[in-house]
């Protein structure tokens, strides 16, 4: 209960009877019962009632907040909040903000344990084992791949939203991307629907102007969150400084619906197994590889990465660029991006290797777009 006059809470109140029989104070208070309301609904989660009183959502009465499966809680605290005399919410740290459900990233439910064949030709990926696979379509009708890496942004490859020697796209073209995401059967995702885009961010330093690929990175800010479910869940961003994830012959995997040796395009997701390359190696393998094509040497770069094994008989190839090189880090049993998948000699070129955006150099990059939307 609380004690109030008019509009104001009292904490004491007292009157006095004068000497003429009359009470000092002419309005006498009156008491409310304290009640802090429903509490506020929670994105991707819920709340229950621990202790009731004898007025629903009363005074002393306790609730706790969880998320729901595939959602971890971000908050001061264990997200138990009890009605207070102020009619407030308040947590075990006195504050009334409520928690936020932060999608759990790198956990698929069917984990792949060892790569076969390859992409074009190679093992279909079973539902599940890729859940953060997005595919993308142009347009003009072209398809790539993409990264789901939160419930409401995408990474993929810069060259994929603004090809080679074309102008950068206004903002009205890249809103009529597609993205695709949830199963590995594209007539599936094709009758499913997309989810649409608000904004995509290219990284600036790209350029289609040349020949080199640079910076290949873009953001795509979806226009609405998803829902995670197992077939659709982030993978997670690897730290800024994480040389164990980009260690030589540290196995990785690139999923798509690229090219066959056939030359025809997969409607079934297949997947790959690529060991990174040693840098020095690879560097001097294009080159060769290079030389006397008549076309401009495509360089290697700091923000760029090695995979292969050199040989030709694996590989990622046209229609898997934009997808991810997710790696699996068995300390803390996550997957990780360390990679986008960005350009190559050909597809499984015998003395050639994939080349992938070093997606830990861009982390500052990401983090920043994110943030600012």
């Amino acid at each position: 209960m609380s004690l109030t006059q008019g509009d104001k809470e009292l904490k004491l109140f007292g009157m006095l009877c004068t000497g003429d029989g009359v009470w000092n104070k002419e309005v006498i208070p009156t008491c409310q019962i304290i009640d802090c309301g429903v509490p506020e609904k929670l994105d991707n989660g819920r709340f229950r009632t621990l202790k009731g009183s004898s007025v629903r959502n009363g005074y002393l009465s306790e609730i706790k907040y969880t998320c729901n499966e595939r959602y971890m809680m971000m908050t001061q605290g264990s997200g138990q909040y009890t009605c207070s005399m102020t009619r407030d919410w308040l947590n075990d740290a006195m504050d009334e903000m409520i928690p936020y459900c932060a999608p759990v990233c790198g956990k698929p439910d069917h984990p792949v344990t060892k790569g076969r064949g390859r992409i074009f030709g190679g093992a279909p990926a079973p539902q599940g084992s890729f859940p953060w696979q997005v595919y993308l379509r142009g347009p003009s009708g072209g398809r790539a791949g993409g990264i789901l890496i939160s419930d409401q942004w995408v990474m993929t490859a810069a060259h994929v939203i603004q090809q080679k020697n074309t102008a950068r796209p206004s903002e009205e073209e890249m809103k009529r991307f597609k993205v695709f995401m949830g199963n590995n059967s594209l007539t599936q995702l094709e009758n499913d629907g997309s989810v649409p885009v608000e904004r995509i961010h290219i990284h600036e330093e790209y350029s289609a102007d040349t020949h080199q690929y640079f910076n290949d990175l873009a953001l795509i800010k979806l226009g609405r969150k998803v829902r995670l479910t197992k077939g659709v869940v982030p993978i997670c961003l690897p730290p800024a400084h994480s040389p164990a994830l980009y260690r030589n012959s540290l196995l990785g995997y690139v999923a798509g619906w690229g090219v066959t040796q056939n030359h025809s395009l997969l409607n079934e997701l297949h997947y790959v197994g690529l060991p990174i390359a040693d840098q020095d190696t690879c560097a001097r393998t294009m080159e060769r590889a290079q030389v006397g094509s008549g076309k401009p040497e495509l360089l290697l770069a700091p923000g760029m990465f090695c995979a292969g094994t050199g040989l030709g008989v694996t590989d990622s190839c046209q229609g898997d660029s934009g997808g991810a090189f997710a790696v699996h880090q068995r300390g803390d049993d996550t997957w990780y991006a360390t990679g986008i998948v960005s350009w190559g000699l050909g597809c499984g070129r015998d003395g050639t290797y994939g080349v992938y955006t070093r997606v830990s150099v861009y982390r500052d990059w990401i983090d920043r777009v994110m943030a600012t939307g």
